[in-house]
């Protein structure tokens, strides 16, 4: 099992949070946001724990972007921002209108800070898991190949009557074929997408549904204070005080128990393919 928190870099409490739980022996992976307001914290502590795999949260949902306003005027809004919207991004894609060459551009741009700054990473992900849009899939998978990274994500959860679920573990069938086409490592299953360990009990049901040789555990621990706050008047995102309530979770002993009862190796990047 790989337990990788997204949203490293979205604020220095919250990469504080995500290396807790790495040094509590939970968290085994992070996803890296390069358009993040705290990337270079994150970075220097990302460094600072080379146990922890570093992978690449790819964004093209909100905020800003890492080319010049010009140069993606085709992915983004009027006033130069992304779109914030995954309705609008996707009502786009259907229509052909939105430019996959530019997204292309800025997603090599975001691959590209990341190793500027010394991170070679370990996989690729998307925000709001937008990159497994079957044209964008393609993208990410050529990126991937092309700055050999070994892995990226795809949603296989069980089956579920909830909308965006279903639909995103309907597109990753398509995306799995085509990454292992492409000599890319994905997982055989993933929790905590339509539920998060917010509490023990919480856990345990994800567990109990993780039942897959290799499965991708989606974390969003975190600490919660004034800077996060300032973020979230600009940028809203709707894990707030559950970051607090995982990340206590995510440090407990009792969590690490269950996890080893239910039978699962917790292993980082290149952990499956090891096996």
């Amino acid at each position: 099992m790989i337990i990788n928190a997204d949203d490293l870099a979205w604020s220095r409490s919250v990469d504080r949070g995500i290396i807790e739980a790495h040094r509590a022996g939970m968290v085994t992976s992070a996803s890296l946001l390069a358009t993040g307001a705290s990337f270079d914290h994150a970075v220097s502590l990302a460094q600072a724990t080379p146990s922890l795999s570093v992978g690449m949260h790819l964004s093209f949902y909100r905020g800003t972007t890492i080319l010049a306003p010009e140069r993606v005027s085709g992915i983004t809004g009027p006033d130069g921002l992304l779109l914030g919207s995954w309705t609008s991004i996707v009502s786009r894609l259907v229509a052909g209108t939105f430019d996959l060459g530019q997204l292309e551009g800025e997603l090599r741009a975001q691959v590209d800070r990341a190793r500027e700054a010394g991170i070679q990473p370990t996989h690729l992900d998307g925000e709001k898991h937008l990159h497994l849009w079957p044209s964008v899939f393609d993208i990410v998978c050529r990126l991937a190949v092309e700055y050999d990274i070994r892995e990226v994500r795809v949603v296989r959860e069980r089956p579920s009557v909830r909308p965006i679920p279903a639909g995103l573990t309907w597109l990753s069938a398509r995306a799995a074929r085509v990454a292992k086409g492409c000599g890319l490592v994905v997982s055989d299953a993933t929790i905590g997408l339509t539920e998060a360990a917010t509490d023990l009990a919480a856990l345990a049901r994800l567990l109990r549904r993780a039942r897959a040789p290799h499965v991708e555990f989606i974390v969003h621990p975190g600490r919660v204070d004034e800077e996060f706050m300032r973020i979230q008047s600009v940028l809203p995102n709707r894990l707030v005080h559950d970051r607090e309530e995982e990340l206590a979770v995510l440090t407990s002993a009792e969590a690490r128990c269950l996890i080893e009862s239910a039978g699962y190796e917790l292993v980082g990047r290149g952990g499956w393919e090891r096996q």
